[in-house]
């Protein structure tokens, strides 16, 4: 396997193993656990704009992140469609 593929294989599988781990919040936030670092969480937001922002190191710079990758994997509807306004119940 060529080493992007393994890469690529290996943040796939981390992606997957935290979909069990993602806590949904009344508030239309998300927790996830660092997987990295113990006893660390971190907070996913869906914007206006229906974009994921994380918390963590990656997501404060606006890179794509495993946490946010995780949340839209939980809720595919958030993830694609990301340009649509995120509608907030009331």
């Amino acid at each position: 396997m060529p080493p992007g593929e393994y890469k690529n294989a290996i943040r796939e599988a981390r992606i997957a193993a935290m979909v069990d781990t993602v806590t949904a919040h009344v508030d239309g936030t998300y927790s996830v656990p660092s997987a990295t670092a113990a006893g660390v969480i971190y907070t996913v937001r869906p914007g206006h704009d229906g974009v994921l922002t994380c918390s963590c190191p990656a997501g404060v710079h606006g890179r794509v992140c495993v946490h946010a990758t995780a949340v839209g994997r939980m809720i595919p509807t958030v993830s694609k469609r990301p340009r649509q306004p995120w509608v907030e119940e009331v």
